[in-house]
C-alpha cells in the first residue's frame, strides 16, 4: 500500500490538548496529507460523508446517515473538505464508542485453530457455537476495542486488548481490508 503509520502513547493531559501540526524537519518533503486538502488527498469516495452514504445503504450501518449530519453540523462553512491540510486538521472524523453488550469474547484473546480457543474460552464468530450465540451481530462496526475478531484472513497471535479497525475507519488505505493492533505488545497485522 506504500503507507507507514504511527502510534503514539498519549499522556491524558496531551490526549486532551489541542491538535498540533507534526513538527517542520529540515530536508524532509511536506507530507501530502498536509499539503493537499482532504478531497485532494483522500478521494470524494473516501471522505465521512460519502463513506456515511455508502454505509446508510448497508445492512450493516443503519446510522449512516446520522453520522453524516453529525459531520455536516461540524463542517466549516466553506466545506472542511476543501481547507488546506493544515488548517483541516482541527475538524476531526468522528469516533464512536459504544459497549458491545453481551460479547462474550471481551477479555479473551482469539486464536486461529479450535483447541487454542478452547484454552481461553474464546469463541470464534463463524463457529457452530458462534453462530448460535448470533455473535456476527458485532460485525456492525468501522473499529472496535477487543471482543469478537472480524480478521480478513487468519486471526493474529494477539492479547485480548486489541484495536481493530477497518479502512474506512479515519480514511486510512488498507487495501479493502482491517487491520488490527495489539495494544499491549504493540504488533501490528493487516490483511486483504
Amino acid at each position: 500500500m506504500d503507507n507507514d503509520y504511527v502510534l503514539f502513547w498519549l499522556t491524558e493531559e496531551e490526549f486532551a490538548a489541542p491538535l498540533g501540526a507534526p513538527p517542520a524537519i529540515e530536508g524532509a518533503p511536506v507530507p501530502s496529507w498536509l499539503s493537499k486538502s482532504p478531497l485532494d488527498y483522500f478521494g470524494e469516495f473516501n471522505l465521512p460523508s460519502t463513506v456515511a452514504e455508502q454505509q446508510a445503504k448497508s445492512v450493516f450501518s443503519p446510522g449512516g446517515l446520522a453520522v453524516d449530519e453529525f459531520l455536516a453540523a461540524a463542517r466549516p462553512a466553506r466545506g472542511w473538505k476543501n481547507l488546506p491540510g493544515t488548517e483541516a486538521l482541527d475538524y476531526g472524523w468522528p469516533i464512536e464508542i459504544t459497549l458491545r453488550e453481551g460479547d462474550p469474547n471481551v477479555g479473551k484473546p482469539a486464536r486461529e485453530f479450535r483447541h487454542e480457543n478452547e484454552f481461553s474460552g474464546y469463541i470464534a464468530a463463524y463457529s457452530e457455537e458462534g453462530q448460535a450465540l448470533g455473535l456476527e451481530r458485532f460485525q456492525d462496526w468501522h473499529a472496535h476495542l477487543g471482543g469478537t475478531m472480524f480478521p480478513m484472513q487468519g486471526y493474529p497471535d494477539f492479547s485480548p486488548f486489541y484495536i481493530e479497525i477497518s479502512e474506512i475507519f479515519g480514511g486510512f488505505n488498507f487495501g479493502d481490508g482491517v487491520a488490527q493492533i495489539d495494544l499491549k505488545e504493540m504488533k501490528l497485522e493487516w490483511a486483504c
